[in-house]
């Protein structure tokens, strides 16, 4: 019996090999070889999904993998479930592992639900009267007696879904091994699944998690590694580990937007250039923007604590943030939103002012100067931006004018949102002694 559970990658990768040739036959083979005649100058590469991987999970860790599409996330997985071998290096796990990706990949559609559980259980390494031990257990859980007889083809995704996590986690493993999270059907099944999948990790000794939500990693990693083309870029405590795959994500979109803005100018040169005799569709819609923006100007935008603009914010400040705008035409309704992002792009806070109970209705032309007062800001130190829309309604259309995303950036080493003031107090009851508080 395993007493000290481990997953430890030494050197490994995982090669695929990348055929550019597609040359089907031999005839067509010869005849290229005879006419030296070739399609391609490289007729075959190498990926590495996997590069020289080194990394050793211990027992008790709860592992976090992160990284963008492609990084050799679910293939890292693959290898530690033993669905994949290293094309090179070593790999050795101590422990029985289960896998949860690619839930249903094995199912047989032209199978009833109870060939499947069958069918499903055998894969997993149960033998027949292991599954009739628990048939019974899986068919109660998923609530699909009536249709367990019924071939799986016929289905919803949902049943599907149900039949196959129940499957999936019938066992308890040592080493737990999960890619995302299932949405397996309704509320109330969700809420099943939860607390099935509690179950497991309060049972496994080794938890390995793939997941694109942050909060998710948050709540089950205390270590998390960043992949990147194969490789492993960073490891280490949660947090950090968030901020550098954030900082990765922000610097590319930072890159994809500047690689717009040119495309964008190029776009509109080419445009010009073609339509010198007269105006385009494209011209026109252009025109109808710029007349449609001149009805709601914005003068100034900017932040204020104190009443002095400020360039340096801590963590908990109180911040004001202001714009100056005036309308040229009178409005049926104004709508004023404060839209505060992270640096990736995502929104962490919407201000409106209707959502405060601030109707702005028969809004007249005029020059306006509009605060919003925050009176503690609850983010972690970071980078953030954040942009004013204004939404003016006229004779039922939308009329929009959004301010250019402005930088601001919180200091000091705030790990968390929203800090909730407390204290600790640990006692050592037997001496009444305080050891920390």
């Amino acid at each position: 019996m395993i007493n000290n559970y481990s997953v430890e990658f030494k050197h490994a990768s995982l090669i695929y090999d990348l055929y550019y040739d597609k040359t089907n036959t031999l005839k067509e083979y010869m005849v290229n070889l005879v006419h030296r005649r070739k399609y391609v100058d490289v007729g075959k590469d190498k990926l590495y999904a996997l590069k020289d991987i080194n990394l050793k999970i211990n027992h008790g860790e709860r592992l976090g993998i992160i990284g963008l599409n492609g990084s050799g996330k679910s293939t890292m997985l693959k290898l530690i479930a033993g669905l994949l071998k290293p094309s090179q290096g070593d790999l050795e796990v101590a422990g029985n592992v289960q896998p949860l990706i690619e839930i249903g990949a094995g199912f047989n559609l032209e199978f009833s639900g109870r060939e499947n559980i069958y069918l499903n259980g055998a894969m997993l390494g149960f033998n027949k009267k292991q599954i009739k031990e628990k048939e019974k257990e899986i068919i109660e859980f998923t609530e699909l007696e009536k249709f367990i007889d019924v071939p799986v083809k016929y289905y919803s995704s949902g049943m599907s879904l149900r039949l196959a996590f129940t499957i999936a986690t019938i066992i308890r493993p040592e080493i737990l091994v999960m890619d995302e999270m299932l949405s397996a059907g309704d509320l109330e099944f969700m809420q099943k699944a939860k607390e099935r999948m509690d179950q497991i990790l309060t049972t496994a000794k080794i938890l390995i998690i793939v997941s694109h939500d942050m909060g998710l990693i948050r709540s089950l990693a205390r270590r998390v590694i960043v992949l990147q083309k194969g490789e492993i870029l960073f490891d280490g405590d949660t947090e950090d580990a968030i901020e550098f795959y954030s900082n990765m994500v922000s610097d590319k979109i930072e890159k994809k937007e500047e690689l717009k803005k040119q495309e964008e100018q190029k776009e509109l040169e080419q445009q010009k250039a073609l339509t010198k005799g007269g105006e385009s569709k494209r011209q026109e819609e252009l025109h109808r923007q710029e007349e449609l923006s001149r009805r709601i100007v914005v003068k100034k935008v900017w932040i204020k604590n104190s009443n002095k603009d400020i360039e340096v914010i801590m963590p908990e400040d109180a911040l004001i943030f202001n714009v100056e705008f005036e309308t040229n035409i009178d409005f049926a309704q104004f709508y004023i939103n404060l839209v505060i992002t992270d640096k990736t792009g995502v929104m962490v806070a919407h201000f409106r002012n209707d959502y405060s109970e601030i109707e702005l209705k028969d809004f007249k032309k005029d020059s306006y100067s509009i605060k919003i007062h925050v009176l503690s800001v609850p983010f972690k130190s970071s980078k953030y931006k954040y942009y004013f829309r204004l939404v003016g309604i006229k004779d039922n259309e939308e009329i929009i004018s959004d301010t250019k995303p402005i930088e601001f950036n919180i200091l000091g080493n705030k790990k968390q949102h929203i800090l909730i003031k407390h204290e600790w107090e640990i006692v050592k009851n037997n001496k009444d002694t305080v050891i920390s508080k």
